[in-house]
């Protein structure tokens, strides 16, 4: 199997080394991201006056970035003469060219090595929430049957237990885990993180290879298939979304395109996403095929909710850096970072009601 144990202080060591390989290549820029000046302007409507592409990434096809995958099909935000260039980057790789002006958005979740970046100054902005989880939605902390050898789980069980995350102890996953060992009084240093790509954490929670790990859909059929798990935590809290977008220079400062993204990005989720559109006839094939998928494969994965009016809860931004702070190091600087240096709620706020 694949990969290779890390303890959180190495996978610290490892989220402060890539900040500084950020901070690194930014200093290499001369300023490239002070360069970019507003170049769209938009009429009354939110419209803008010619065709402008707006490049957005993403680390994989995946339902929870479906409204730009689906672009070609629904045209919302061609309607507001917004062009959606999409690309699979590497997360980290993606954060550099975000901050550089290169990219315009990412598709992604909350890391230490984002509030890293920004508190080093760099022009990122939280600026969207994406999908919510579902009610049936299976994606979480996973324990493994074989480990728990007969016993009956509880949070105590986890002290001093390995477990699996494909982000280690620096990713998102890592707020649901602390709310469940909170529930005996620990904390995330008491579990050791062992970082596996997601079909290597199903395989590892099959042969008990961990104490359990994160399972995404549909990386959780295989453990339910065999009955070797069960979920015991979620990933965050069901008001969380599962996604955020991520503007950085060229659109922060270019606020007719941002606009105009986020008024696009409304209306493809208010239109064309909600409801069953998993199983809709004419909405579940468009989306298996941006997902690459078959209908019928797309039809196992229960959909992503997708709010008309979607909102941050109260403390998001804390609620991560609580959590990072626990490991000693994966967080480059002291104290709280502030809301407002990392979340920009104007685009929303701007948006069609």
């Amino acid at each position: 199997m694949a990969g290779r144990t890390v303890t959180l202080r190495r996978r610290a060591a490892l989220a402060a080394a890539t900040a500084a390989t950020l901070a690194i290549a930014l200093a290499g820029c001369g300023g490239d991201s002070n360069e970019v000046t507003p170049q769209a302007t938009a009429d009354s409507s939110g419209k803008l006056a010619q065709l402008t592409p707006v490049k957005i990434t993403m680390a994989g096809k995946f339902g929870s970035v479906a409204p730009v995958l689906t672009e070609s099909t629904y045209g919302e935000f061609k309607k507001l003469n917004v062009d959606i260039q999409t690309e699979i980057v590497k997360s980290s790789d993606a954060m550099v060219l975000l901050a550089k002006g290169e990219i315009d958005a990412i598709f992604t979740g909350p890391s230490a090595g984002l509030y890293n970046a920004v508190k080093g100054g760099n022009e990122i902005k939280i600026a969207v929430p994406g999908s919510y989880q579902p009610p049936n939605n299976k994606g979480g902390w996973w324990v493994s049957k074989k480990a728990l050898g007969g016993q009956e789980y509880s949070p105590a069980l986890l002290k001093g237990k390995t477990l699996a995350s494909a982000q280690g102890a620096v990713g998102a996953s890592v707020l649901g885990l602390s709310q469940e060992l909170a529930k005996a009084n620990l904390k995330i240093t008491d579990v050791e993180i062992k970082t596996l790509g997601s079909a290597d954490i199903a395989t590892a929670v099959i042969n008990g290879a961990v104490f359990g790990g994160v399972l995404t859909q549909p990386f959780n059929v295989a453990v339910e298939e065999a009955d070797a798990g069960f979920r015991f935590a979620t990933g965050a809290p069901d008001s969380y979304p599962n996604t955020i977008i991520l503007f950085g220079p060229s659109m922060l400062k270019d606020p007719a395109k941002a606009n105009a993204f986020v008024a696009g990005f409304l209306a493809t989720t208010r239109n064309h996403y909600q409801g069953d559109y998993v199983n809709d006839p004419q909405r579940g094939p468009v989306l298996a095929k941006a997902l690459d998928l078959t209908w019928e494969q797309l039809k196992d994965v229960p959909a992503d909710i997708w709010p008309t009016d979607p909102k941050f809860p109260p403390g998001y931004v804390k609620a991560y850096e609580d959590v990072w702070r626990q490991v000693p190091g994966t967080l480059s600087y002291e104290g709280t970072l502030d809301e407002s240096a990392i979340l920009d709620l104007t685009y929303l706020q701007n948006a069609p009601k």
